[in-house]
């Protein structure tokens, strides 16, 4: 090889180097935000939308289910979940009739979940 054959070769490495750069370029932040909204919606699935009090020495279960002024949808006030009615939050709550203990360890785990987003 010539000099000039590898000064050619050179700048061709180089030149594909920065074209395949550019092209395939990541961006932390979005990946990062991204990622972050998938672990929010992740949390929205963990949250028990209920709470629980013991009144007269029996369990009683009261939902977190909102209806905003002007709306007709409920929206979950610890983890933001909108429903478009009262049907699809007992729905979601049904679950935790036979066994309100349960309500409790998925209480734990949304707020340990909760806490590592640092958000809610």
């Amino acid at each position: 090889m010539t000099f000039l054959e590898i000064l050619i070769l050179m700048f061709f490495l180089v030149l594909s180097i920065v074209v395949i750069r550019i092209s395939f370029q990541f961006n932390i932040n979005d990946y990062l935000k991204d990622r972050r909204a998938v672990k929010i919606n992740q949390l929205k699935n963990i949250c028990p939308h209920t709470t629980v009090a013991v009144e007269d020495e029996q369990i009683v279960m009261g939902s977190l289910f909102k209806s905003p002024v002007g709306t007709t949808k409920y929206i979950c006030s610890q983890c933001g979940l909108i429903v478009d009615s009262k049907e699809d939050a007992q729905k979601l709550m049904g679950r935790y009739a036979k066994n309100p203990e349960q309500i409790l360890e998925d209480q734990k785990k949304f707020r340990r979940k909760a806490k590592k987003l640092k958000c809610f």
